[in-house]
């Protein structure tokens, strides 16, 4: 069924096509073109990131330049000019771009008959034919009928980027797409000019001309808004959600943890500083003492080992760092005070001072590395630098012998929309709920997202219920896999073929394709 799109809003204009243009046509348009055909942008890029499509390109070197600019984004280009197409074909094969593409074609076209609704994460719209006489304005492409358009194939959360130098038009402009109640105006009236924009040949035109430059930007927003999914929201698993507690309540926990630190401070502190001060007996090679201060280096030094599990829920890998830095600390102080208070020479306790300064530096470094590495991936860390949480699943586990590799978390953002990324994770949160954080402006970019357990405690009956409701809404194609047979069922009767299975059953079971509850019923019908 044909479809009325309305006025066109450009005219194909007369040109001289070089032979390198030509040729680029002929030879590159094949391959690095975007057909005429309902668009599929993990086959035309052959892999899934986000889309951006640029109405327009011109001769496309500022395309070229946005899109090197940008690797972690597919770019596609809308251009009708055969020249402008050409230069940015030949462009594109000699830059080496592989996330460019362009469509020789009318963008509304394109846009209503080949791209599905809710794909693209941008569209730009630089510099567009203002048509400034009053009976050509029904031509321009920023008007109610196209926006709506373009509005319906951006993403929710997907942004429409315009830029004019014909104030009359920006006015327009800002008008239209104010007036779509789906679209969010991004900033208080026009944007500032991007960095990232190159300057065209018709922005220099504007600025010779005296014509200031406007940019807008508005994002798409949902009708309804979707609400941030994480395991704890999911129905009917609140009940049996706890948070992870602490050893004891968090005041009294502070408060002993500090306690065992003074102590142990005290005990290597003291026996450093006491140590001249110590009468030893020696008899042969073997020297004792009755004075406690003698024992007090190496009770210290044994209950920092306490000190570091104690501090562990509060410090984590950052724990045994801060405990010996304690600990040498300590024994560096009371050395040193040793020497002023009862003239200690410093060539007596230079190698103890030493020996502590290493351990020390040794332990801060740990405890500053363990602890920038925990904030990077905390949630107080990913929160600070925008990300945003939600619930998944880690299927496609490649090496489920290794303790740590490639796989697929699937998870829903804000907007409730689904996305698949390739992660690397450890093997223990396959076949787990787990919390993924992500960037809410490109939720496709596996460099900006991490893969981490939630921070609730899951047994029994709770953990098989959040995973069942996230097989719910997250289906993966490991679900439809066929359970282990039985030994009835295939006719292995022997133990070596029993062995066998339960190992593959075990194997499934860690990839995450069984729930604890299936592992358990499945191992129950083996094993009769």
């Amino acid at each position: 069924m044909s479809q009325d799109l309305g006025e066109r809003s450009f005219y194909p204009r007369r040109g001289r096509v070089s032979k390198r243009h030509l040729d680029a046509l002929h030879r590159l348009y094949p391959v690095l073109g975007v057909p005429a055909a309902p668009l599929s942008a993990g086959e035309l890029f052959g892999r899934h990131a986000d889309v951006v499509v640029e109405i327009g390109s011109g001769m496309g070197e500022a395309t070229v330049a946005m899109a090197a600019a940008d690797p972690g984004r597919d770019h596609i280009a809308v251009e009708v000019h055969p020249p402008g197409v050409g230069n940015l074909l030949a462009m594109a094969e000699e830059t080496g771009l592989r996330n460019l593409r362009v469509h020789d074609g009318d963008a509304v076209e394109f846009l209503a008959r080949h791209v599905p609704p809710d794909a693209l994460a941008e569209i730009r719209v630089f510099f567009p034919d203002p048509w400034p006489k009053a009976r050509h304005h029904k031509r321009r492409l920023i008007r109610p009928a196209n926006v709506a358009l373009l509005r319906s194939r951006l993403r929710p959360g997907g942004v429409l980027h315009c830029a004019t130098d014909w104030p009359q038009y920006a006015e327009v402009m800002m008008e239209v797409l104010g007036g779509d109640p789906q679209l969010r105006n991004l900033h208080d009236g026009a944007a500032p000019r991007p960095e990232w924009r190159p300057v065209t040949k018709f922005e220099e035109r504007a600025v010779r001309a005296g014509r200031p430059v406007t940019d807008l930007r508005f994002t798409r927003v949902p009708v309804r808004h979707g609400r941030l999914i994480s395991v704890a929201s999911l129905p009917g698993v609140e009940a049996h959600m706890k948070h992870r507690p602490l050893p004891f309540a968090l005041p009294a926990y502070l408060v002993l943890t500090l306690a065992l630190g003074g102590v142990v401070w005290w005990l290597l502190y003291t026996g450093s500083h006491e140590a001249s001060q110590v009468a030893w007996y020696c008899y042969g090679s073997e020297c004792s003492t009755d004075d406690f201060r003698g024992a007090m280096p190496v009770i210290g030094g044994i209950l920092a080992v306490p000190l570091a599990a104690a501090a562990w829920p509060l410090l984590r890998g950052a724990a045994p760092g801060v405990s010996l830095l304690v600990a040498a600390a300590a024994v560096w102080t009371g050395f040193t005070d040793a020497i002023r208070d009862y003239g200690v020479t410093e060539d007596s306790v230079v190698g103890w001072r030493i020996a502590a300064l290493v351990v020390g530096g040794l332990a801060a470094v740990q405890a500053v590395v363990a602890f920038a590495s925990a904030l990077r991936t905390s949630g107080v860390g990913n929160a600070w630098r925008g990300r945003r949480s939600a619930a998944g699943r880690v299927h496609r586990y490649e090496n489920p012998h290794d303790a740590k590799g490639p796989a697929v978390v699937s998870f829903m953002d804000a907007f409730e929309t689904r996305h698949d990324v390739p992660v690397t994770v450890r093997r223990e949160l396959v076949g787990r709920p787990v919390t993924v954080w992500y960037d809410p402006t490109s939720p496709q970019d596996s460099t900006r997202v991490s893969v981490g357990e939630p921070q609730w405690s899951m047994v029994g009956r709770s953990r098989d219920q959040v995973h069942t409701r996230l097989r719910e809404l997250l289906p993966v194609p490991e679900d439809h896999r066929p359970e282990p047979a039985s030994d009835e069922e295939d006719g292995a009767t022997g133990p070596v073929d029993l062995a066998g299975q339960l190992d593959r059953l075990a194997a499934l079971h860690r990839r995450g394709d069984l729930t604890d509850a299936e592992f358990s019923a499945a191992k129950r019908r083996l094993l009769g």
